[in-house]
C-alpha cells in the first residue's frame, strides 16, 4: 500500500515548489547553479539562541538550545532527514522479527568516542539502562517505545525485547534524549553528572567551552564516522535573552544564524 503523503510535507512541497518558480522568474535565475556547488568547507558558524543551555546531559535536555547543542557533539542509533525519514546514524541497520517485540540494531564499526574509547553495543544497553532508571529522571523514558529487556548480542548488536509491538522504535531512537553515551559514564555516578557540563560523544563536533549564561563553542571532530563531514571548522553558540539585542547581532553580522525569530522582531 503506498503511504500517502502527511499535510506537513505537502505544504513543505508546495512553498519549496512556489519558491523554485519565484526565483526562477526573477533576474537572479542565471546565478541558480551557484546552489548546485560543492559546499565549502572551513569557517566558524555563529549561531545565535535566545535562552541559555543550563544543561548538556544528553539524556536531560529540555529546551530547543540544549537539543541542538547535544545533536552537534552526540549520535543517535537512527536521525531523521528533513523529510522526516528515518536513516542511519551509529546504527548501520535494524531489523524486527514478526511480531514487531523484538528489534535488532547493527552498530557501525570503528566509531569512537571523544575520548578515544571505542563504541560498542555494551554502550548502547547501559545508555537505554540509564534512559528508563527512575534516578535519572529523563524525559525520553516515555518516548522510547515499551522496552522490557535490551541485550547486546555482540559488540556490535544490540538486541531490544518489548512488551508489544512497536512497528515506529526506529523513529523513537532519533528522539533528542536518545542519544549514546559511553557505558563507563552511566556506570560512575560521579561520571554521569559530570556530562551536564562536559561532552563525551560520537558527534561531529568537540566541546571547546562551555559557558551556559554567554557562549558555547565546537571544534570540529577529526575522528567523526563520516569524513566528509561536517563542512566546518567550529560552531559558536551565543546567548541573547533580549530579542532585540539578539536581532541587531544578526543585522550586523556578527552572528550568521538566529535559531529563532519572534513576531516583533
Amino acid at each position: 500500500m503506498t503511504r500517502k503523503p502527511s499535510i506537513l510535507s505537502l505544504n513543505r512541497r508546495h512553498f519549496l515548489a512556489r519558491t523554485a518558480v519565484a526565483l526562477l522568474l526573477t533576474p537572479l535565475a542565471p546565478k541558480m547553479k551557484a546552489f548546485a556547488a560543492e559546499p565549502v568547507r572551513g569557517g566558524t558558524l555563529r549561531v545565535s539562541v535566545d535562552q541559555a543551555a543550563s544543561v548538556i546531559h544528553p539524556l536531560l535536555t529540555r529546551v530547543n538550545p540544549e537539543y541542538m547543542i547535544t545533536e552537534l557533539l552526540y549520535s543517535n542509533l537512527t536521525r531523521l532527514r528533513v523529510d522526516m525519514i528515518v536513516e542511519p546514524d551509529l546504527a548501520l541497520s535494524w531489523v524486527a522479527d514478526d511480531s514487531l517485540t523484538n528489534w535488532t540494531f547493527k552498530l557501525r564499526e570503528g566509531v569512537t568516542f571523544h575520548d578515544g574509547s571505542p563504541l560498542t553495543s555494551h554502550d548502547v544497553v547501559a545508555t537505554f539502562k540509564a534512559i528508563f532508571d527512575p534516578d535519572t529522571a529523563s524525559p525520553g523514558r516515555k518516548n522510547v517505545g515499551p522496552i522490557e529487556e535490551i541485550v547486546d548480542v555482540d559488540s556490535t548488536t544490540a538486541e531490544f525485547k518489548f512488551s508489544s509491538p512497536y512497528s515506529n522504535f526506529p523513529v523513537a531512537v532519533a528522539y533528542t534524549d536518545a542519544r549514546i553515551i559511553p557505558a563507563a559514564y552511566v556506570e560512575d555516578k560521579k561520571k554521569f553528572d559530570s556530562l551536564s557540563s562536559k561532552a563525551v560523544g560520537t558527534g561531529p563536533f568537540k566541546l571547546v567551552s562551555y559557558e551556559p549564561d554567554r557562549k558555547i563553542v565546537f571544534e570540529r571532530n577529526p575522528d567523526y564516522y563520516d569524513p566528509k563531514r561536517p563542512y566546518v571548522d567550529g560552531v559558536e553558540i551565543s546567548v541573547f535573552p533580549d530579542s532585540s539585542a539578539e536581532g541587531s547581532a544578526f543585522l550586523a553580522g556578527d552572528t550568521d544564524l538566529m535559531q529563532m525569530v519572534r513576531p516583533t522582531e
